[in-house]
């Protein structure tokens, strides 16, 4: 299998370059800081900011508010927008792929107008 590099930003906003291969479950690290890594490309698991087990995970469903978590991970089918809402009532909508990704956001709502994508979310604690 051929290797692969991936340039990625870190919490700190320096780039990363991560060298992995393709194999499924191989964990990625980078020389310093934690980064945050989201692909449909691949099978590799994804953690979070802390780089901590998480403890649960609730079923998020569109439209519904709930207590924020650590993080928010989706389980996409279909690519498309993903609106978030945080808890000082802001939003942000990002594109989402086929696939699981992870992203470290503490979400209180998916929010049904801005979201396009037909996925599974979880609030990850």
């Amino acid at each position: 299998m051929n290797a692969t590099s991936l340039v990625v930003k870190d919490a700190n906003g320096n780039l990363q370059t991560i060298n992995t291969t393709p194999n499924p479950g191989q964990a990625l690290s980078a020389t310093s800081s934690p980064v945050v890594l989201a692909s449909d490309q691949s099978t590799v698991p994804v953690t979070d900011l802390q780089s901590a087990p998480f403890a649960g995970a609730v079923a998020m469903t569109v439209g519904t508010a709930y207590p924020a978590q650590r993080s928010v991970g989706v389980l996409c089918t279909v690519a498309g927008n993903v609106e978030f809402q945080f808890p000082d009532g802001s939003t942000l909508t990002l594109p989402v792929f086929a696939g699981w990704q992870i992203f470290p956001f503490a979400v209180t709502q998916i929010v049904a107008a801005g979201t396009t994508a037909t996925a599974t979310y979880f609030n990850l604690k």
